[in-house]
């Protein structure tokens, strides 16, 4: 018995070109897609807004006048001296966030806020707050801007200014009294100073004028509420250096009853003496130097001694004068050494003896 072994027909040549007809247009879609695909992501890519092509977002916009201090500024007008105003301050919030309170501020001691009943707290979006403040009136008269800052605890700061004009009921002009420098070694005097005491309503009562010798203060009455201090600086009590003395102006105002005027003087030498005190110790000699005002030598013409146990001769160097104990005596009170230029200006030095 013979047997035949079974195989798969050929594929004709027909079948075989629509397979690869097929194939083709697969491949043909395939590539076209990815050829739009590709289009497409690359027109994004290069069209599409960079981060600085963004427009920047800004922050909202705060209408002006909507946070703050409403009204933001308020004139008080005149006001008399020694009052305590008080003040109804009122904040508004008009945005749509909280505001918190950091601190409120003055610009001044006399603007007073308990900053205590604030600090922390909240204004609602819509609401407002009323802060009271006490203003004192006790400065100098005339115009006064003070001013309330409130600071929110993110920075911003909202200030109302306060317009007043203080009236005192007297006045003292001026209030500072500056004679200068006043030379010690000369005949001149120097010129007296006139302070003005005015008053509407209130009475001069007197002056103070305590531990001054150098300082003298007479009154003068001129009528109508006005009276005038003559200051005269008594020259041979002015110790060198700087001098300064507060003289008190007492009234009959029970608010204000005190008034202070401030003098000031400084006594210098046109004859310079370095040192103007030598301290000399057993029989060792000390020099003084003596000058004028801008440092220069000057010529001595007369030497006087208190003592006889001390000496003073002058050198051959301009200016220079030896001072000496030479029989190392003991004294108990300085020794005055009157010494006198070719000028005539004199100068008093002391010798303290050990």
């Amino acid at each position: 018995m013979s047997s035949e072994a079974t195989t798969d027909p050929a594929p004709s040549a027909g079948t075989a070109r629509g397979r690869h007809s097929r194939h083709t247009l697969i491949l043909k879609f395939a590539f076209l897609a990815v050829v739009i695909a590709g289009a497409y992501s690359l027109g994004y890519w290069r069209n599409r807004p960079s981060a600085g092509d963004e427009p920047p977002r800004s922050a909202p916009e705060t209408p002006m006048g909507l946070v703050g201090f409403e009204p933001d500024e308020l004139d008080l007008g005149g006001q008399l001296w020694g009052q305590v105003i008080p003040l109804d301050l009122t904040f508004v919030n008009s945005v749509h966030a909280p505001l918190v309170i950091e601190s409120i501020e003055s610009d001044c001691a006399c603007a007073i806020v308990a900053e205590d009943d604030y600090q922390g707290q909240v204004i609602e979006p819509g609401e407002s707050l009323v802060v009271q403040a006490n203003l004192h009136t006790e400065t100098n008269p005339g115009a006064k801007i003070r001013t309330l800052t409130l600071v929110s605890s993110s920075g911003e700061r909202y200030a109302v200014h306060i317009n007043l004009e203080v009236q005192g009921t007297w006045w003292i002009t001026p209030d500072i009294v500056d004679f200068g420098e006043i030379f010690l070694d000369d005949e001149s005097q120097p010129e007296p100073s006139v302070v003005t005491f005015a008053s509407e309503s209130d009475a001069f009562m007197d002056v103070e004028l305590t531990n001054t010798p150098w300082l003298e203060c007479h009154v003068a009455e001129r009528g109508a509420g006005e009276i005038e201090l003559l200051f005269r600086v008594v020259k041979e009590h002015v110790p060198p250096g700087v001098s300064s003395a507060s003289v008190v102006v007492n009234t009959d105002n029970p608010v204000k009853p005190a008034g202070v005027v401030y003098v000031r003087a400084k006594g210098s030498y046109r004859l310079v003496a370095r040192p103007p005190e030598v301290f000399l110790v057993g029989s060792e000699p000390k020099v003084v130097r003596f000058t004028d005002e801008a440092g220069a030598p000057v010529d001595l013409v007369l030497v006087e001694v208190g003592n006889e146990a001390v000496r003073a001769e002058r050198l051959v160097e301009p200016g220079q004068l030896r001072v000496a104990n030479p029989g190392a005596a003991q004294l108990r009170e300085p020794v005055d050494i009157r010494v006198t230029d070719e000028r005539g200006l004199t100068r008093t030095i002391y010798a303290s003896v050990f």
